[in-house]
């Protein structure tokens, strides 16, 4: 932890405190390096209290303690169980310079994401793991920014707490909290153990990284570094919001099946063709945008492009490491990766891109892969990740957070005001600190099915999709 120390005197321990390690996988540089913003927007008016309130009353059941941030068990007024900030504006979200962004007919860019990015840049507001490091800050906390007509909802931590999955898991037990549903919180997994410790230490010989000949080396890994530090320092990011409707990535789907039946035809087995697994929204959303993205290349280009796909192994680690059914509220996520040229993503039928993004989820997403993925971080000197391709590859990642629902949750017995209907967000959006490298990209589904993508990219490059 030594070079997360700054000047400030440590907190002294208190004598009921209670020491817990972190997880394997949760002190890891990458881990260490991150703090993270959900931001839940509600066009709605929100009692911070009340919101406050009921998160703590989550963190103080038993088995949920961890999420009060020190890995204490003694909570009070001096030193509650979350973290709490709120500023009001007596004014509307527009004349502020916050623009929800709405569902299109068509897939367009319809936002800034840094016009949310400034919401969570505020007093009191941690931004690197010094601030918990160095006070005695809880490590979840929840930042209210109230105006006339909306309410934008924060909640930070850093990553070393818990990844997009769990937070997932977190937010919905904290609205049951709300609607006065406390029986309905599953246990979750015992955080005072950590249940991956043995993960990694066991791969097989039969089952090695199914891209064990791609790893990147020292050297090419040393010559990316560079390059990707003289991009971020000569070149203007940019942050944009995409919206994909429902209609259109159906439509898009469709055809994309129908070519997938006629290869079928052509090649003498209809018959399998209904027993194969077919692309899903995320591999089709990921194909389709990464063609977008590369587009600017000539069609001819050989540079290889990493599509990367973050996934999380608690599936195929229930039943063995993990207790099935319950929330693991830490960290247990892997990248899977399509490899592909420039010239394959442009030129061949985008169902054959979106088939080496399924591909991908079930050669490199299995229990096997999980044990070999993890080995690799173990046999690296800070619990890296393994790193596919070469010092010129493009990469991009896309993290999907549909599977945590966060535009389904329900907030309306914290709605100042009677209302019939559920409160839920009209709007998410997910950010970190420092940003991610160019071309890492966040999806989310919302209530009606359309797709949102926010990333960040090179300044010029937006104009060329």
């Amino acid at each position: 932890m030594a070079p997360w120390w700054g000047s400030r005197a440590t907190p002294l321990r208190v004598q009921t405190d209670k020491i817990v390690p972190l997880g394997y996988f949760d002190d890891t540089l990458v881990n260490k390096s991150y703090i993270c913003y959900n931001l839940l927007v509600f066009e709605d008016r929100l009692d911070p209290k009340e919101l406050c309130d009921s998160l703590g009353r989550l963190v103080r059941r038993s088995g949920w303690e961890k999420l009060g941030a020190r890995l204490r068990t003694n909570f009070s007024e001096d030193r509650p169980a979350v973290g709490f900030t709120q500023v009001h504006y007596e004014t509307t979200a527009e004349s502020h310079g916050i623009r929800v962004p709405k569902a299109t007919s068509r897939p367009a860019l319809v936002g800034d994401p840094d016009q949310f990015t400034k919401l969570v840049r505020a007093p009191g507001v941690p931004t690197t793991l010094d601030d918990y490091l160095n006070t005695d800050r809880p490590q979840l906390g929840i930042h209210i920014v109230c105006y006339e007509d909306l309410t934008v909802v924060v909640t930070h931590f850093p990553h070393t707490l818990m990844d997009g999955t769990a937070l997932g898991m977190v937010s919905h037990a904290w609205a049951l909290v709300l609607h006065g549903k406390e029986d309905d919180i599953l246990a979750p997994v015992d955080w005072t153990s950590d249940p991956l410790s043995e993960l990694g230490k066991n791969p097989s010989s039969a089952a090695p990284l199914v891209l064990k000949n791609q790893v990147m080396s020292t050297p090419g890994m040393a010559v990316w570094g560079l390059r990707e530090k003289l991009h971020n320092t000569f070149s203007t990011k940019e942050g944009r919001i995409y919206c994909v409707p429902k209609s259109y990535l159906k439509k898009l789907r469709g055809a994309i099946l129908l070519e997938l039946a006629a290869e079928a035809q052509l090649q003498g087995r209809e018959d399998e063709f209904d027993r194969e697994w077919k692309p899903s929204d995320h591999d089709v959303l990921a194909a389709w945008f990464t063609r977008l993205a590369v587009s600017y290349y000539p069609r001819a280009s050989t540079r290889m492009v990493a599509i990367q796909s973050a996934t999380s192994w608690r599936n195929v680690l229930e039943g063995e490491l993990l207790p099935p059914g319950r929330p693991y509220i830490s960290n247990a996520i892997g990248v899977l990766a399509a490899m592909l040229p420039v010239k394959d993503i442009l030129q061949m039928p985008l169902s054959y891109v979106a088939m080496q993004i399924r591909h991908a989820f079930l050669e490199q997403g299995t229990r096997d892969q999980a044990e070999a993925y993890c080995a690799a971080m173990r046999h690296s000197r800070y619990k890296l990740p393994p790193l596919y391709g070469g010092s010129s590859t493009h990469y991009f990642v896309f993290s999907n957070l549909a599977k945590a629902k966060f535009y389904e949750l329900d907030f309306s017995p914290a709605a100042l005001g009677a209302r019939d209907g559920p409160c839920r967000p009209s709007y998410t959006f997910n950010t970190l600190n420092p940003p991610t490298l160019d071309d890492g990209y966040i999806v989310n589904k919302d209530i009606d099915g359309n797709y949102w993508i926010s990333g960040y990219r090179a300044k010029r490059l937006w104009a060329k999709m």
